[in-house]
């Protein structure tokens, strides 16, 4: 698995597990922050990565920019 995209927000992530499972796209919501210290040591950072397999890049991107429009 690769790193895909960068996500910003909890609610982000969760809005990506949806569509990514409609899509039926293996994936991995990688988490950065540390929870401990309720994320202020990851200021400016994102608050996770969305891994996937290379081949489901150009799908999961294209999904990416349909979501922003």
């Amino acid at each position: 698995m690769e790193k895909i995209i960068d996500i910003e927000s909890s609610v982000e992530a969760a809005h990506w597990v949806v569509v990514l499972e409609e899509n039926q796209i293996p994936h991995v919501i990688r988490q950065l922050n540390d929870p401990i210290y309720g994320g202020a040591l990851s200021l400016g950072k994102p608050y996770a990565q969305l891994l996937a397999d290379a081949q489901y890049k150009t799908q999961i991107l294209s999904l990416r920019k349909e979501i922003k429009n």
